[in-house]
């Protein structure tokens, strides 16, 4: 088997909002699809991480969709699938490109020959890629994108299927309140992903309680406190370490990062007289002052890539271990909001879709 890299959009010069469109005429296997938007810096004030300029990347074929994330679980996702983390800079200076870079994985890692997304199998695939480009900087009215797909050739068996990776519900929490959902049971389940990001708060307040229920708790796979789930699967899934670079303000400014959990930050000024103060980042969002509008860098290292605590069925590389929910006549997903509920919290699930 060899793997080939193609450029299915070359670089692409965007306005501030818009989706993109890009058909996939490959008749190759498809491992993975990289997705790279890049943003102008046009001043110093974050809004949001530069993740959030893709508000939505889809793959459908028709009405039927195939893949269906935002930008923040997608980099999410794509760690999860990684034995090791993509080396991840943010460069927040004035005239300098902040990237939003993932893929979309559709085996267990790259080259497997057993899932792979095979374009020949659907009629009219369509990657969608939607854009906001002064979501993570306000000033930002400027940016790029790229997308590749890593190709297979020469694969000696036909896959059984790929991984399909979908948003199931976006809500608006509410503090020491449950919401209920109804998840798939279409397919076997891999990870089954909650997103619960608030800037500032951790685990232990923005997210309570999780519950997952069988039949009507005739079995509950899952009851427990929500920081549990994050302490215990966040480790397991390995360490994100991100490098930023920023301009400094005399008064603390918020700077936003990927790990969502157990941070580590060490801060260090690019001009000598320049002294710099950091506070611990919660939940993808740290806090720093300068003495002045010098420079700065710091190294953030932690867990849980934008908040998104990943629940992981079976081993993740043994296909027959993985949550067979076909057999079920309901799954009931029950969150409680935390004290700090706040935003948009989101529920993904990542699943085996045979052909």
């Amino acid at each position: 088997m060899n793997l080939r890299l193609s450029k299915i959009l070359a670089t692409k010069t965007l306005g501030e909002t818009g989706t993109e469109p890009i058909t996939i005429t490959a008749k190759d296997l498809i491992t993975a699809i990289r997705v790279m938007v890049i943003a102008t810096n046009a001043g110093v004030t974050w809004s949001d991480h530069p993740a959030a300029n893709v508000t939505k990347v889809e793959i459908v074929d028709g009405s039927d969709v195939l893949h269906s994330l935002t930008g923040k679980c997608a980099e999410a996702f794509d760690f999860y699938q990684r034995p090791r983390a993509r080396s991840s800079m943010i460069e927040m200076r004035n005239g300098r490109g902040i990237a939003c870079v993932f893929d979309i994985n559709f085996g267990r890692y790259l080259g497997d020959e057993q899932l792979a997304f095979d374009p020949t199998k659907y009629k009219n695939p369509q990657l969608n890629i939607t854009w906001d480009i002064d979501v993570c900087q306000t000033d930002a009215s400027a940016g790029t994108m790229e997308v590749h797909a890593l190709l297979m050739e020469d694969v000696t068996v036909a896959p059984i299927g790929f991984l399909m990776t979908k948003e199931v519900k976006a809500y608006t929490p509410a503090a020491d309140t449950w919401e209920y959902t109804d998840l798939p049971l279409d397919y076997p389940m891999r990870t089954l992903g909650i997103q619960c990001q608030v800037g500032g708060a951790g685990f232990a307040t923005s997210l309570a309680d999780v519950k997952l229920s069988e039949d009507n708790d005739k079995r509950i796979p899952i009851n427990e406190v929500a920081n549990t789930l994050a302490r215990i699967y966040g480790p397991e899934m390995g360490l994100y370490s991100e490098f930023v670079r920023i301009v400094l303000t005399n008064a603390l400014a918020a700077y936003y990062v990927t790990p969502g959990q157990d941070c580590r930050l060490t801060a260090t000024t690019m001009v000598a007289s320049t002294a710099v103060q950091a506070q611990a980042a919660q939940g993808g969002k740290v806090n720093i002052q300068g003495e002045n509008a010098g420079q700065a860098q710091f190294n953030v290292t932690g867990c849980i890539p934008h908040s998104v605590i990943p629940i992981p069925f079976g081993r993740r590389d043994d296909i027959e271990t993985w949550y067979d929910v076909t057999r079920l006549g309901n799954l009931k997903l029950s969150l409680k909001g935390g004290g700090a509920a706040a935003g948009t919290y989101r529920i993904v699930t990542e699943q085996l879709r045979r052909y």
